[in-house]
């Protein structure tokens, strides 16, 4: 885990005080919201540097690959030298799912530039047939101060490293929101040690809101994660599972008869068709890819995304005359 030791000093007794006015986060953690989000957090371990491992978020899965956004010093041993990043090519990574299967890392994109670039990366892993890992819903919208969020990955604790990890899922709130270094800005108090780096920060649906890796050398109980707009904006919007250095722009998803959202958007009784300029369709967001049907009750927005823990479709954009209370859509 990346340490800090300036910036979060200068503002703690402010923050300390400020906090004092908030209540205390709620005992329980919203029903299934765990369980859930711990299918889409992975260890990645290697056993060539020491390291006690890192963790990762599922975002993608296409085909059998899956996509993991991590922290990029989980998984890129930086060779110390002026400009851009290189990552050391003799450590050997594996990610190991909440199933305990293991998998070798298939892919690495970098999304770190240089030195003071944003501390991302993409990794990928091949699955069978057999064994199926959900990717985590996306949400980019601003975190105001006091929000409830929640920290998910494998902390290094009681001596246990590497696949000795246990799964771990914290719960604190924002306290500010403040550029710190290399992407880092969201601000919260939840608990983490080394070991959470590359998990996730979910807010209280369960949605991915930020990549979590930076604590407070001075131990002031703050730690920090990378805003998922921030990836979003490296990314131009659309998930990287390759090593490809080029980054791409969106586009829809490509519809494909073993593709698993295809199935659900199915077994809600509607029908994909392509997401072509100018036709009136209906938007379904898995994540960052995009799904477009034929538009019909009680679709009657423009824009829906899958909630995976719900198992329904929330409204997401729509006409200035639809009623703003329009429900969801579930199975």
């Amino acid at each position: 885990m990346l340490l800090i030791t300036n910036q979060l000093t200068r503002v703690f007794l402010a923050i300390t005080a400020m906090a004092m006015t908030i209540p205390a986060l709620a005992n329980s953690v919203p029903q299934g919201i765990a369980e859930n989000v711990r299918e889409s957090i992975v260890q990645i371990n290697s056993k060539d540097n020491g390291s006690p491992g890192g963790s990762g978020v599922i975002i993608d899965e296409e085909n059998n690959i899956y996509t993991v956004l991590t922290a990029n010093h989980v998984v890129c041993s930086a060779i110390k030298r002026p400009g851009k990043i290189n990552c050391s090519q003799d450590i050997n990574y594996s990610i190991r799912t909440y199933t305990g299967k293991e998998y070798v890392m298939k892919n690495r994109q970098v999304l770190q530039t240089d030195q003071n670039g944003v501390d991302l990366a993409i990794i990928t892993f091949q699955a069978p047939d057999s064994e199926y890992y959900r990717p985590v819903v996306i949400e980019d919208k601003p975190l105001e101060i006091g929000t409830d969020i929640f920290v998910a990955g494998f902390p290094a604790v009681f001596g246990r490293k590497g696949a000795d990890r246990e799964f771990a899922f914290t719960g604190g709130r924002i306290v500010f929101n403040q550029n710190l270094r290399n992407g880092y800005s969201l601000v919260y108090d939840a608990n983490t040690l080394t070991g959470n780096s590359g998990g996730g920060v979910f807010d209280i649906n369960g949605n991915l809101v930020a990549i979590h890796g930076l604590a407070d050398a001075t131990k002031s109980g703050f730690n920090a994660g990378i805003p998922i707009k921030t990836y979003l904006q490296l990314t131009k919007g659309k998930v990287i599972s390759s090593d490809t250095e080029t980054i791409p722009q969106s586009e829809p998803a490509k519809i494909s008869s073993n593709d698993r959202n295809l199935q659900i958007i199915q077994n809600f009784g509607y029908n994909p068709t392509a997401c072509e300029p100018g036709r009136q369709v209906v938007s379904i967001m898995f994540g960052n890819k995009e799904y477009c049907v034929e538009p019909r009750p009680p679709l009657t927005g423009l824009k829906y995304r899958y909630n995976s823990t719900t198992n329904q479709l929330e409204l997401f954009d729509a006409p200035k005359s639809n009623n703003p209370n329009n429900p969801n859509i579930g199975l």
